[in-house]
């Protein structure tokens, strides 16, 4: 080029016009009383939180041991509360980072804990559960449930909310009974990516549930006789083994129990079996 120059390197700089932002003087008392106030409730907030650990050392020894104590259904019942309450100027999301950080981090302190994810939800782990329990990322779902058969690797797991296109995990729970599906994040709507969260550990009811069901037919049953009945159709698979449709449905209990009466006719006339494979409180919608 001529001249030796690459314009393609060259970098243009556009003029800034630089404004003084310097509090004046008189500002400056009014400034610092506020940054001594904010000085004065950042120490109230730790002291809150000092109490708040004092407290869970004393409830540690109440709990049964050897048994991972992680309360799905509590922590929803929290969110529900917090987010009844007024915010004033709080942004949502910092709400929601300052409790599930706290929640992860003493949990994790009461008793270390791995958490598993796949590329798609570790993302959500790490801002679900926080920065102290050690989370684990396999590169797939069918490598992730490898570990369970070789040794126990991890406690939790987190995996993708089931869509079509792909991996049907879920079909797979069936060959690992003492896991259940029992919790799906975020709690609160929207805050992080989405996940299901399977461990041995049972979902609790908290008033406003959905049970993860699956039905299993040599045919796979049509998804709109399943909504007719109330059920929420997530997932489609056919497979050498047969159909399976995954579904939610509005009551926890009667899933868990396998007694859902709307489906006693339908699962008689197609011969097929209704499955359990957990269920989790719904998330707070802001």
């Amino acid at each position: 080029m001529p001249g030796g120059c690459c314009h393609r390197w060259a970098i243009c700089v556009r003029p800034r016009v630089c404004r003084n932002i310097a509090p004046s003087m008189t500002d400056l008392p009014q400034l610092n009383d506020i940054r001594r106030h904010l000085d004065a409730l950042d120490d109230q907030l730790l002291d809150i939180l000092r109490q708040r650990a004092e407290l869970i050392q004393k409830v540690r020894p109440l709990k049964p041991s050897g048994q991972l104590h992680i309360r799905a259904g509590r922590e929803a019942e929290m969110f529900r509360r917090l987010f009844s309450r007024p915010q004033g100027h709080l942004p949502p999301q910092l709400v929601y980072a300052v409790w599930r950080n706290m929640i992860g981090s003493f949990t994790a302190q009461e008793e270390n804990f791995v958490v598993a994810a796949v590329p798609e939800t570790a993302l959500c782990a790490h801002q679900n559960f926080g920065l102290m329990p050690e989370i684990t990322v396999y590169e797939t779902t069918s490598a992730l449930w490898q570990t369970t058969e070789k040794a126990r690797l991890w406690d939790v797991a987190l995996l993708p909310t089931p869509a079509d296109g792909q991996a049907a995990w879920w079909a797979d729970l069936k060959h690992h009974r003492d896991y259940k599906i029992f919790m799906s994040l975020p709690l609160v709507a929207g805050m992080t990516p989405p996940a299901w969260v399977v461990g041995k550990i049972q979902p609790e009811e908290t008033g406003d549930d959905v049970a993860v069901m699956v039905i299993a037919a040599q045919k796979k049953v049509d998804a709109a006789a399943i909504i007719n009945k109330g059920g929420q159709v997530l997932v489609e698979k056919v497979d050498h083994e047969g159909g399976k449709t995954l579904f939610l449905w509005k009551n926890l209990a009667e899933g868990r129990n396998l007694a859902i009466p709307a489906f006693h006719d339908l699962l008689h006339q197609h011969g097929a079996q209704l499955h359990y494979l957990g269920g989790f409180a719904l998330p707070v919608q802001l």
